[in-house]
């Protein structure tokens, strides 16, 4: 009579074969080299994302004579209201240009999984920018991820805090996206600033040679 093999045995088996068949996470030293052979993807990232910077900022000037518009009670003023009033219009425009047109150029048919920009005026709550989809991509657990907290202000260059394996499979409705299977990857964040804007940059990559389908969408 043949012994029944422990279902532990089997169950080390599978994860061995697991372990075979996916690809090794990117030490530091590669992901470093991974980020820097994408520089011109994030450079134009970077780009795109100061020139909104200049465009959001120009809302916060204030050239009416009722100017500076800074305290709660100046909403009464009848200068200060067309101010705030032009700026909301302002920054609604650059955003949905920004939605429009540069987030589609950003992952057309790029090794860019997901991203997402956010900013911030002084006084005001933190919005959207735009965000590429998947906004937030599968991790396998084990993954470094970039501690947002610990990067300073700057370029993409000192930005690299975060790699591993990254899912591709995602879902939007009934339509599902993605091989199902984890990807070498990098994951950035670093802020930019232009006067008294401020915003936040966050970037999966991945580094296998994977490109995104241009069939995916955007957003």
């Amino acid at each position: 009579m043949t012994p029944r093999r422990p279902a532990s045995l089997l169950a080390v088996l599978f994860a061995t074969l697991a372990c075979v068949l996916s690809p090794d996470e990117p030490t530091e030293t590669e992901a470093r080299a991974a980020a820097r052979a994408q520089a011109a993807l994030l450079g134009r990232m970077e780009r795109d994302v100061d020139e909104a910077l200049a465009a959001i900022d120009l809302v916060g000037v204030c050239h009416h004579p009722d100017c500076p518009c800074r305290e709660l009670i100046d909403e009464l003023r009848p200068g200060c209201s067309v101010v705030r009033a032009e700026r909301r219009a302002r920054v609604r425009d650059v955003t949905e240009r920004f939605q429009r047109e540069t987030v589609p150029a950003w992952a057309r048919e790029t090794p860019l999984l997901g991203a997402e920009v956010t900013f911030r005026l002084p006084d005001e709550a933190t919005q959207l920018l735009g965000r590429v989809a998947p906004s937030t991509p599968g991790r396998r657990n084990g993954a470094v991820r970039a501690p947002r907290s610990e990067l300073a202000h700057g370029a993409w260059q000192g930005a690299l805090g975060g790699r591993g394996l990254y899912q591709t499979a995602w879902t939007r409705g009934a339509a599902r996206y993605g091989d199902g299977e984890y990807h070498r990857g990098i994951e950035l964040h670093w802020t930019r600033g232009h006067g008294v804007a401020q915003a936040w940059i966050t970037a999966w990559v991945l580094i296998d040679g994977w490109r995104r389908p241009a069939a995916w969408p955007v957003r």
